[in-house]
Order: C-alpha cells, then sequence, then structure tokens
C-alpha cells in the first residue's frame, strides 16, 4: 500500500506515551456500489433461477445490473418478481440490446445511504477489534460524515506494523489444485517463491466461514491454525470424502488500496487485487474442522494475518487518505 505519508524517526517510551497517531479513512461511494451490485448478481441468478425464470445473463454496467432475457414475456416475468422482493433497494427501468430485452437495476439513493452507514459500521468494529488485539487500550474510532472514519491511537509500541494491520484488507480462499489438463475453468497463480500453481476457479472455502485463528508453532516451524464453523467443517468433510488423493492450495487475497498520487497530491481511489498461493495442503492432511497453514517466514507474519482474520472481513474497501503524529489531546504534534 502507499501511503500519502511516510515516517521517519524514532521516539523514546515516554514520548511514545504521551503521542499519538491520527488516520482517517474514507469509503468510495462509487466502490461501494461496485461492491453491492457485485453481491446482488449471485443474489438474483440464484432468486429467478428458483422462480424458474430463464433469463440469458446478469451482468454490470455503469447504469448499475443488467439483467438479461430472450422475450419481452420472460422480462415481464422476471420484472414483477424482482420489483416485489427489492423494490425498497433498487429502481427498475426497461431497456433493448439488439435482440435481447434488458431489465436494469439501479440501486436507490436511500439504499446506498444504508449502505454506507452499514459499510462505516463494520469498518469501525473491524478496526476495534485490530487495536484490541495490538493492545491499544487509548484510541478514538469514529464516523466523520458522510464517508470518512477518524481513528486517534495512543500508546503505539510498533508504528509500522499498526498502519499495516490497520489499513490492510485481506481475505483467505481454499482452491482445489489441478493436475493434467488445463481446462478454461482453471487460473494459474503462483505461490510465494514465484512458482505458478495451476487451481481450479470455483472457491471451496472463503474467510467467510472462519470463526478463529491461531499462530503456532508445528514441527518447530512458525504457523497459523483456522478453524471453521459449522458451515466450514461440513464443506471440509465433503473435501475429505471426496478428494481424497488431492491438494488444495490455500490463497491469499490482499486488497491494495492508493488513495492518494503522490506526484500530483489528488486523490484517486484504485483497488487492485494481489493474489498468492501461501501453502499448499493435502486433503488426507487436513481435519474435518480446521487447517494449518505453513510456510511463513516468521512467527510475527503468522500473528499478523491472524489479527486480520480474527477482525472479521469488510463490506467495502476503505483507504487511508490523511495520516498524522498528534498529542495526547488530538491537536496536531
Amino acid at each position: 500500500m502507499i501511503f500519502p505519508f511516510q515516517f521517519a524517526f524514532s521516539l523514546s517510551p515516554s514520548e511514545g506515551n504521551k503521542l499519538g497517531f491520527y488516520y482517517e479513512f474514507e469509503v468510495s461511494e462509487n466502490n461501494l456500489s461496485t461492491h453491492y451490485y457485485q453481491k446482488y448478481i449471485n443474489e438474483f441468478r440464484v432468486y429467478l433461477r428458483s422462480n424458474k425464470v430463464r433469463y440469458l445473463g446478469v451482468k454490470t454496467n455503469k447504469n448499475g445490473l443488467n439483467i438479461a432475457f430472450k422475450t419481452s414475456e420472460k422480462r415481464e416475468e422476471g420484472s414483477f418478481l424482482l420489483k416485489r422482493k427489492y423494490r425498497e433497494s433498487f429502481i427498475f427501468f426497461d431497456s433493448k440490446d439488439g435482440e435481447k430485452y434488458i431489465l436494469q437495476a439501479k440501486l436507490t439513493s436511500l439504499a446506498i445511504k444504508q449502505a454506507m452507514e452499514l459499510s462505516l459500521s463494520n469498518i469501525q468494529e473491524v478496526l476495534k477489534k485490530r487495536t484490541d488485539k495490538l493492545g491499544i487500550k487509548n484510541k478514538e474510532i469514529k464516523t466523520k460524515k458522510p464517508n470518512h472514519i477518524e481513528v486517534k491511537l495512543y500508546g503505539i509500541k510498533d508504528f509500522d506494523t499498526t498502519r499495516k494491520i490497520i489499513s490492510s484488507i485481506v481475505k483467505v480462499e481454499l482452491h482445489l489444485i489441478k493436475q493434467g489438463k488445463k481446462s478454461p475453468r482453471d487460473i494459474e497463480l503462483q505461490n510465494k517463491n514465484g512458482i505458478p500453481i495451476q487451481i481450479s476457479r470455483p472457491v471451496i472455502l472463503s474467510s467467510e466461514s472462519i470463526t478463529n485463528t491461531v499462530p503456532i508453532y508445528y514441527q518447530g516451524l512458525p504457523a497459523l491454525k483456522i478453524s471453521y464453523g459449522e458451515k466450514g467443517s461440513n464443506i471440509l468433510s465433503d473435501i475429505k470424502n471426496r478428494y481424497k488423493d488431492k491438494s488444495i492450495a490455500v490463497v491469499l487475497i490482499e486488497t491494495e488500496n492508493n488513495a492518494k498520487n503522490l506526484a500530483t497530491g489528488n486523490m484517486v481511489m484504485k483497488e487492485k487485487n494481489k493474489k498468492t498461493i501461501i501453502s499448499t495442503i493435502r486433503v488426507n492432511n487436513i481435519s474435518t474442522n480446521s487447517i494449518t497453514l505453513e510456510s511463513f517466514d516468521s512467527f510475527k507474519e503468522a500473528h499478523e494475518l491472524s489479527v486480520l482474520l480474527n477482525s472479521g472481513s469488510v463490506i467495502s474497501p476503505y483507504y487511508l487518505i490523511s495520516e498524522m503524529l498528534i498529542n495526547s489531546a488530538g491537536e496536531l504534534y
């Protein structure tokens, strides 16, 4: 991540206890809407299928969601169902694209406002959990309307780690490692050593199913034990039964946010996902409710990932736009 400011100084223990850091984060309304549209793509698909309404496709465009149908009759059928269920969240209107009959769905202003409030509340809770895990007791985390969050932290012992922990957005996914002939549904990612590995595109298990993570030493080396709830445990049991002699890849997805162009000073909200295979595990070696990740360079690295995963997932990305040193009264130092 690129930060607006980089600090190059050291503080004595007494100074570190008296001084603090101020961070200001922003949630982009455009990016928030994009994330919600992505969420609703699958929801619309499932809802139409469950009601036996045939459609050609659901995708996003600059106006929101685009649901394509083969006939105007099918569009009317789908429109009636979607308007009945989502009338408080979406505005629907008809259009046509060649031979396709299109139903456009756009989030209402009220839905965007509520989504922003929910996202800000979610991020506040995540930041509170992360700073709690870092042992930072003297702090203030609050919303600065309409779409900013202010964070004041005092008594920080490790500035670089604190900045990294409160600004990072990560999640972990499990994928089946493919062997033999490549299919269109496969993707190629690199492990930490830069070696390419072919994996199946569908996600077997995601971070949402994680209940707890603990950094440990496994066979004398730093590792991370990830535990899953009932849903995740059922999926792991199914994996053990179906893929006994295969391996799974643990993919770390890091969202790299750049909120400020250092050359011009202009705010530019950019988001890029970096995907790396951080561990591979033989299916025979996983339990029915947990997995153990190895390949960490240090126990600190395993601990930092544990803090990030235990604090929960964020609904929408947030961007660090301001960072400064403050005194005990919260004023610029």
